[in-house]
């Protein structure tokens, strides 16, 4: 990656209270050997984030909107869900090794798919679903029964 930011990792988190787990490198001035070490202790460096994150309980679950069952975490607090959602999209969105750090930001914000529930990068500030075609079909069949319940209402309204 870009040695430089890397750089500013190390300088940000001594400024903070924070976890110094680039400390050991600042003492590398060539960018070269700065960053031939770092790739060297990357699966180290990996695996010290990793155990950050708390385990979670998965299980299956009902979902009572639409009757399937659903393998999940069993979450039993706001913390966990907030660690739970911080998982998935460290495992889901986060590239391995990016070149450009502000590529996600900007193409668009990231956003859970109301249909099947995985990532995505919305273009729109209105767009709740990803570009499945099976996603589209049920945002399709809700909108229709929506709008068929909204003139159903309306009828019900006029006739009274």
């Amino acid at each position: 990656g870009n040695v430089k930011n890397a750089r500013n990792l190390y300088y940000e988190g001594r400024l903070r209270d924070s976890l110094a787990f680039l400390e050991r490198y600042s003492k590398y001035v060539d960018d070269k050997e700065y960053r031939a070490r770092v790739l060297e202790d990357y699966n180290d460096l990996i695996f010290k984030v990793i155990d950050m994150f708390p385990d979670f309980r998965m299980r299956l679950k009902l979902d009572k909107k639409t009757g399937k069952v659903m393998f999940g975490a069993d979450v039993q607090s706001v913390f966990d869900i907030c660690w739970y959602t911080f998982s998935r999209i460290v495992a889901d969105v986060a590239p391995p090794v990016d070149e450009d750090l502000d590529y996600f930001e900007s193409q668009g914000s990231i956003l859970s798919c109301l249909a099947c529930g995985k990532y995505f990068v919305r273009r729109s500030s209105r767009q709740l679903y990803c570009d499945s075609w099976d996603c589209q079909a049920e945002r399709n069949r809700k909108n229709r029964r929506a709008s068929y319940a909204r003139k159903k209402a309306t009828e019900a309204e006029n006739k009274e």
